[in-house]
Parts: C-alpha cells; sequence; structure tokens
C-alpha cells in the first residue's frame, strides 16, 4: 500500500489548509519556531515518503507531530507504519486520528483499512494505561515524550523493556520499568506519586536545628563538667576545712573558743555552699545539655528519615507482577 502523487498531494494540501484554519493562540509559539519547524518536518517526511523510505518518513512525522499535534500527521504516522509492516502501530494512529478529527472526510476510507489491518495483521505492539497520574504532570517513555494516547486512553510501546516516567509539578517524579509483549497491555498505577504531587519536597529544614541544639547541648554538657570537677574541688576544700578544724587546738578561754567556733563554722559554711553550688550547677548542665543533645539528635534523625524517604521515593524500585491477556508481564516499579 503506497501513496500515490495525488493522494500525498491531497494529504499535503490538507495539512497546510488544517494550518491556515487554526486561530492563532496569543501565547503560541511564533511560526519561525514551533509551526515553521513542523511544516519542515512535514515536508521533509512527505519528500522521504514519496521516495519509499517510510522509516525515515515515521521518523519526521511524529517529530512534527511533537512540534505540532495536528491530525493529519497522525494519518500519515499509519499510513507510514502501514508501509512497514507495523499494522498494530497503524490501526492506533488510524483510530487516534479519527478520535482527533470526527468529521474527517475520509472516514469512510480510514476505517476500511483498519478493518484490512485487524483481520491480516499480527500484534508487534503493546499498550499501556496509566493510572491516577497528577493533574499536570508530564510523562515520557524511555526519555521521549510520547504520542498522546487512543481513544481508550492507553499508550501504544513495542514489546520489550520500557521505562516510564511521571514528574508531578512539584518536581516529584517517579520511574516505572515494564516488559511487555506483542498484544499484551499493562497499567500503572500513580497513585502515591498523586498523593505527594503538590507537597513541598522535603530540602532538610530540620538539619540546622539539630545541629544546633548539638552544638548547644555539648556546649552546656562541657559547662556543666567544668562544674563538676570545680564541685569536686570544693568537696576536697571541704573536707581540707574539717579536717583543719579538727586538728586546730581549742584556746582555754571561753570567749576565744566561742570565737574560734564561730570562725570555724562560716568558713566550713562556705565550703559547704562551694561545694552544693558548683554540684548543682554541674547537674543542670548535665541535664540542660543532655537533654539539648538528646533534642538535636532526635532532629537529625527525623531529617535523616525524610531525606531518605525522599530518596527513596526519588529512586527506590519494586517488582510487580502485571496481569495481562494471556499471561503476566513483569514490572519494576519505583521513583528515580
Amino acid at each position: 500500500m503506497r501513496f500515490s502523487p495525488w493522494a500525498l498531494a491531497a494529504v499535503m494540501l490538507s495539512a497546510q489548509a488544517a494550518r491556515a484554519q487554526s486561530p492563532a493562540s496569543p501565547d503560541a509559539p511564533t511560526p519561525e519556531s514551533t509551526q515553521a519547524r513542523a511544516a519542515a518536518l512535514y515536508k521533509e517526511g512527505a519528500r522521504l515518503f514519496k521516495e519509499g523510505k517510510f522509516r525515515e518518513a515515521s521518523e519526521r512525522f511524529e517529530a512534527a507531530y511533537v512540534a505540532d499535534p495536528s491530525p493529519i500527521l497522525l494519518y500519515n504516522l499509519a499510513r507510514a507504519a502501514e508501509e512497514l509492516g507495523d499494522g498494530d502501530k497503524a490501526m492506533f494512529n488510524y483510530r487516534t486520528y479519527l478520535a482527533s478529527n470526527p468529521a474527517a472526510e475520509d472516514r469512510a476510507e480510514v476505517e476500511r483499512r483498519i478493518r484490512v489491518l485487524e483481520k491480516f495483521s499480527k500484534p508487534k505492539t503493546a499498550t499501556i494505561a496509566l493510572l491516577q497520574v497528577p493533574e499536570g504532570a508530564t510523562v515520557t517513555f524511555d526519555g521521549l515524550t510520547p504520542t498522546p494516547p487512543g481513544p481508550d486512553g492507553r499508550y501504544l510501546l513495542g514489546p520489550g523493556n520500557h521505562v516510564v516516567t511521571v514528574t508531578a509539578p512539584n518536581g516529584r517524579s517517579e520511574r516505572r520499568e515494564v516488559t511487555l509483549q506483542g498484544g499484551e497491555s499493562a497499567q500503572l498505577d500513580f497513585s502515591a506519586l498523586k498523593a505527594a504531587a503538590f507537597e513541598a519536597p522535603y530540602n532538610g529544614q530540620l538539619r540546622p536545628w539539630g545541629w544546633a541544639a548539638v552544638g548547644t547541648g555539648a556546649a552546656i554538657t562541657v559547662a556543666g563538667m567544668v562544674f563538676g570537677v570545680k564541685a569536686q574541688g570544693a568537696v576536697e576544700d571541704f573536707n581540707a576545712v574539717r579536717r583543719e578544724i579538727a586538728r586546730t587546738p581549742r584556746p582555754a578561754d571561753p570567749a576565744e573558743r566561742a570565737s574560734q567556733e564561730v570562725a570555724f563554722a562560716r568558713k566550713l559554711s562556705a565550703a559547704r555552699d562551694d561545694a552544693e553550688s558548683s554540684a548543682t550547677w554541674a547537674n543542670v548542665g548535665y541535664g540542660v545539655g543532655g537533654a539539648s543533645l538528646l533534642a538535636g539528635a532526635v532532629l537529625l534523625i527525623v531529617d535523616a528519615t525524610r531525606t531518605s524517604d525522599a530518596a527513596t521515593f526519588e529512586k527506590g524500585t519494586s517488582t510487580a507482577l502485571i496481569p495481562l491477556p494471556g499471561g503476566f508481564g513483569v514490572g519494576l516499579g519505583g521513583a528515580f
């Protein structure tokens, strides 16, 4: 099945007319950028198709569709796939063309082509549905922007291993790996990403507070240790005063003895107060410093946990069996 020169000219004129009739949006790219690139790619694809270089033509049509998604390009993609013997991809693009262009004048002919392909084509592609994708998220397959899904919401993929990446508006992304065979179908659920799609990503807000608490706790603990050493010295001074009092002879005169006892009592009381005060401050330092260290450690643990959770969400993988018609497919899921 090949384009005749007249059919190719008709397709090109239809595409040009469709562009001419499309109203310009105030925010639309300039003709020198997106539309000009799409037109150039389309013309190059038409030339390659006419020369029988269907694979190269398909690549140009697909690039043109990504730049400027005109339904006629879906028809051209379907024709190129048909010439390459990929009936499944041709049917997918034909159906998407009709869904995107309900008033297509060639609907009867396109539907006839689909019926013929359904009768003779063997499945060479697979389909995949993405569930719970966050609103406004971007989707890529194997790092590339895919052709829009068909009327049933499923994307068309070739058999083999594929990497599906969905990126939410807040920058969080989830990556899934899936293995498909021709004719099989799968679905991937992005509920976890959707739940976190509009949360501000954690960027270590607790870490400075944790280190500040640890530093403060360490300083207070050191101060407590200093008071502890001082308290130990004060206890030794107190004991030295007691020994001094015990060794000092008492005067025979009652008045002098009384005066001496008062002096001893004051000296002993001062040594005791100094020891008790230092011990109290040491205990306060140990308690407050320890509590601050514990609070800092808790904050750092929470920070590490949240950072690890974010890394797991962004980089983790999981394996799952996906029920498919006639068997199971292997899916690796996670976020990278």
